[in-house]
């Protein structure tokens, strides 16, 4: 079975790891969000972007953090995103 992922950030790195395909396990991308309101709704490598608030409501193994300034991403994702950071 595939772990379930989403990856948070659409940016740069979030479409080199799309088009890299080299995981070290089989991956299912159920979603990818982005807290810039402007690409919400927009597709990256055929994936659609949401809001980070939907990771409330996923069910999903792990969680990517894709921007290069990440300060603040994963406080946000325990506090507010109902993440349980073990």
């Amino acid at each position: 079975m595939k772990d379930k992922l989403i990856i948070y950030g659409a940016g740069h790195n979030c479409q080199y790891f799309l088009r890299a395909k080299v995981f070290s396990r089989p991956f299912e991308i159920i979603a990818i969000v982005d807290s810039n309101e402007a690409i919400q709704g927009n597709n990256v490598e055929g994936i659609p972007v949401s809001s980070p608030a939907s990771i409330k409501t996923s069910v999903y193994d792990f969680i990517l953090i894709t921007p290069d300034k990440c300060e603040g991403i994963r406080d946000w994702l325990v506090s507010d995103g109902g993440v349980n950071p073990d």
